[in-house]
């Protein structure tokens, strides 16, 4: 049993990014290193592995990500069934809720082109929510695989839809529900919370201020700051060389343009000012009250 340290973001927000970069930090130690991405629930059997750099008072930590909400003490319950004794601390990555709905609006048409690929079934919860949420007809999953880009999905009104039902929703993306709640809940449980040690870290703060980030990262969790920094290199890289790729075999790639103000190319002006103004005060609340400028 060892103590850990939980990486928490909604999805989309860069918490594998940085979980990553975690991993790649214990590569330089042990090459095989490698942390499943998995949740603290009982339907994961596979135990957590310590990291092999990152310890507190001489005892190696648990370091992993996940996507729920702040559930209480009973998080502990399925986390010692995964071998972790407690946890001790909580990095929570957040992003603007605009770039993390563009990125999940680009993530499903990489779940369309990836299960069609395998021969695996098309996820029910994401057809239900382009029928119901996006406007979408016919077979979503082929309609999907020939977008390819968002601006092909802004072109179709799909990208519009998408914010309207996100603001009527009051943050939520239906297939995701289940296991984060809503965008805004998911930030305030873990930011309003007592029990645990919680450093929050803006997705485009580590962008834009990747130096002040990655040493403030360091001191929470007491490991060189070089060390940490030429991690995150090393996992940029091969994200950038992965995107090549991707795009050299012409299949989906993720959505990770980087820094603030991305989402005004993608979003009519109107709306964005329409969805900020409703919702102005959970802005403010989760860190992002100057992210629209009205």
């Amino acid at each position: 049993m060892h103590n850990a340290i939980g990486v928490y973001g909604y999805p989309k927000s860069g918490n594998t990014w940085l979980e990553s970069s975690f991993t790649k930090l214990g590569q330089d130690i042990i090459p095989s290193y490698f942390q499943s991405d998995i949740h603290i629930t009982r339907a994961n059997k596979k135990k957590f592995i310590p990291h092999p750099l990152i310890e507190e008072n001489g005892h190696p930590l648990i370091i992993y990500k996940s996507h729920e909400p702040f559930l209480g003490k009973n998080i502990m319950d399925d986390a010692q069934d995964l071998g972790i004794k407690s946890i001790i601390k909580v990095i929570l990555i957040k992003r603007n809720p605009f770039d993390m709905l563009l990125s999940y609006l680009n993530f499903i048409r990489f779940i369309a082109a990836n299960r069609a690929a395998s021969d695996q079934p098309f996820p029910n919860s994401i057809k239900l929510y382009c029928t119901q949420e996006l406007g979408m007809t016919g077979n979503v999953q082929e309609q999907l695989m020939t977008l390819s880009s968002l601006e092909e999905m802004q072109e179709r009104g799909i990208l519009e839809s998408a914010l309207k039902s996100f603001s009527q929703l009051d943050f939520i993306i239906p297939p995701l529900n289940n296991i984060a709640t809503s965008w805004s809940n998911q930030i305030l449980s873990w930011e309003n919370q007592s029990i645990f040690d919680v450093l929050s870290v803006r997705y485009e703060d580590l962008v834009d201020f990747r130096a002040q980030e990655i040493e403030r990262i360091s001191r929470f969790i007491k490991i060189d700051q070089k060390l940490l920094t030429s991690a995150f290199d090393k996992q940029n890289k091969g994200a950038v060389r992965e995107r090549t790729t991707y795009i050299n075999e012409q299949k989906p790639t993720f959505y990770n343009k980087m820094g603030y103000g991305h989402f005004n190319d993608y979003f009519d002006q109107d709306l964005i000012h329409t969805f900020y103004k409703k919702h102005y005060d959970i802005f403010v609340s989760c860190g992002y009250k100057d992210l629209v400028k009205c």
